[in-house]
C-alpha cells in the first residue's frame, strides 16, 4: 500500500497548484504572484514565453529523434530473429 501513498502525494501536488494567465505555468495555489513571472515586467515576459517555445521545440526534436533510434532497434530485432529461423 506504500505505492498508492506515493501516488496520492503526486496527485495533492498537481490539485494544489493553478495555471498562470500569464505565462501558462502552474504554480501553487497558496501563492499570491506566479512563481515563474510574477516579478517580470511584460519585455521580460515576452522574452520568458519565447525561452519556453524554444525549449518546448528542443524536446520535442530530442523526441523525434528517440522514436527513431527507438524504432531502429525494433526493426534490427525483427530482422535478427528472422534470420534465426
Amino acid at each position: 500500500m506504500r505505492g498508492a501513498g506515493l501516488k496520492w502525494r503526486e496527485v495533492e501536488k498537481h490539485l494544489n497548484k493553478k495555471r498562470c494567465k500569464r505565462c501558462g505555468l502552474k504554480y501553487s495555489k497558496d501563492a499570491a504572484d506566479c512563481s515563474h513571472c510574477g516579478n517580470l515586467n511584460d519585455t521580460q515576459l515576452v522574452a520568458f514565453k519565447q525561452k519556453l517555445l524554444e525549449q518546448d521545440k528542443s524536446h520535442s526534436k530530442l523526441g523525434r529523434k528517440l522514436l527513431f533510434v527507438a524504432l531502429f532497434v525494433c526493426l534490427f530485432l525483427v530482422a535478427f530473429l528472422l534470420a534465426l529461423n
